[in-house]
């Protein structure tokens, strides 16, 4: 093995090798220099003896061509791939930082740097998905750092795009992280991202992955049998939004997973209710998650919110109808008591179709109503907090690049 590696100095395609910087069962990662734009690169290279194989040079080359479609600011960017003398390689962005396997050995990450962390990668993930790819192996090791400490989602090796026709059904994946549908190799989908996500969060925010295991094979059957350890008993400073979150991204169903990785770490920073959230169907085409998320949501969202607004106002109207206005006052404001309070069920009805605006997307529609609410019911202390929280949530979609108008 060790006479087919480069050696400082050697060339490859454009790229002058400087060190090597990793080694796997398929291939070595480089150092390498780039000296037409003067930068350094990482230079994942194949062996010798996998170059040989057809099949296998096939699929380097379907993961440089996945690869090469994302484009976001969280996904590690793709240079330029090729053979060489017979050895194909892919060259990329280069991170001195290294990954969030290395970064995770110094320590934990603080709460804020962890929920930064993967807002990140839920951006990455939730552009490729909207793609039609699903990435198959999220982990530590797949996320690299970069200088500015942000993440970058990396390793399209066993990605795949929905309804591919030559789906592999073999097991591939890292068992610490695979999702029990990707264990039974079931056609891939993103929810199974979702779960491996959930696996990723569990860990960065207590310590320890949510399945351990002497062996692969405890750790497969701990992903397809076992319930994890309730977060909060590993790190009690938690949250219990936090706890509730990260167990539904760890369902071992995947109809009771998140609809989208941002709004799972939404649920993480307590912007989303994780039990008033409904779930969505993924369809098996290149715009899964773009449909559910903001066709069907900008669509049919102003619709229902404005007959829910209706139906939570017809008590209110019903209830003041029925008053006798105080004599000689016509039109007076009366005074706010127990005894002619606003019926607590046209409150509830209208909180309602603030959480399906919320859910769907249609922000507008849910900060206006948000606001109704406050102005209508300032007696409720349950509704006070909703014009932030809603505008919180809306920023947050803006800022991952994953809400338009």
């Amino acid at each position: 093995m060790n006479s087919e590696l480069f050696t400082p100095g050697s060339q490859l395609g454009p790229y002058q090798i400087e060190v090597l910087i990793g080694r796997g069962g398929m291939g070595a990662v480089y150092r390498a220099h780039d000296p037409t734009l003067r930068r350094p690169v990482a230079l994942k290279v194949l062996h010798l003896d996998c170059t040989q194989e057809p099949r296998v040079v096939e699929h380097f080359e379907r993961e440089a061509e996945i690869w090469g479609r994302l484009d976001h600011p969280s996904v590690a960017p793709v240079y330029f791939a090729g053979v060489d003398r017979g050895r194909a390689f892919l060259a990329m962005k280069y991170f001195p930082a290294g990954s969030l396997a290395a970064r995770m050995k110094s320590g934990p990450l603080a709460f804020e740097e962890a929920l930064a962390r993967l807002s990140e990668i839920a951006g990455a993930l939730d552009h490729a998905h909207a793609r039609g790819i699903v990435h198959r192996d999220v982990k530590p090791a797949n996320v690299l750092i970069g200088d500015d400490g942000r993440a970058y989602l990396s390793d399209f090796g066993i990605a795949r795009v929905l309804n591919e026709a030559t789906f592999d059904s073999s097991i591939t994946g890292t068992p610490g992280y695979m999702a029990p549908e990707q264990v039974r190799s079931v056609q891939p989908d993103p929810r199974g991202d979702l779960y491996s996500l959930g696996c990723l969060a569990y860990e960065m925010l207590t310590g320890r992955p949510p399945f351990e295991g002497d062996t692969p094979e405890e750790l497969v059957m701990s992903q397809l049998h076992e319930v994890p350890t309730p977060p909060r008993s590993v790190a009690p400073d938690l949250p219990q939004h936090v706890e509730t979150a990260l167990l539904r991204a760890l369902s071992k169903e995947p109809r009771e997973r998140w609809p989208s990785a941002t709004l799972f770490v939404q649920g993480l920073m307590g912007h989303i209710a994780a039990g008033g959230l409904e779930t969505v169907s993924l369809k098996s085409d290149a715009l899964a998650l773009a449909e559910a998320r903001h066709l069907k949501g900008r669509g049919q969202a102003l619709r229902l919110v404005v007959l829910a607004v209706l139906v939570a106002l017809i008590p209110v109207a019903a209830w003041f109808s029925s008053r006798e206005p105080p004599p000689g006052s016509i039109g007076a404001e009366r005074p706010t008591t127990a005894a002619n309070a606003v019926p607590e069920p046209a409150a509830d009805a209208l909180a309602q179709a603030i959480q399906r605006a919320l859910d769907s997307g249609a922000y507008p529609e849910a900060v206006s109503m948000a606001d109704l609410a406050v102005r209508l019911y300032p007696q409720r202390a349950d509704l006070a907090g909703l014009p932030k929280r809603v505008r919180e949530a809306w920023q947050a979609e803006k800022e991952l690049g994953l809400w338009s108008p």
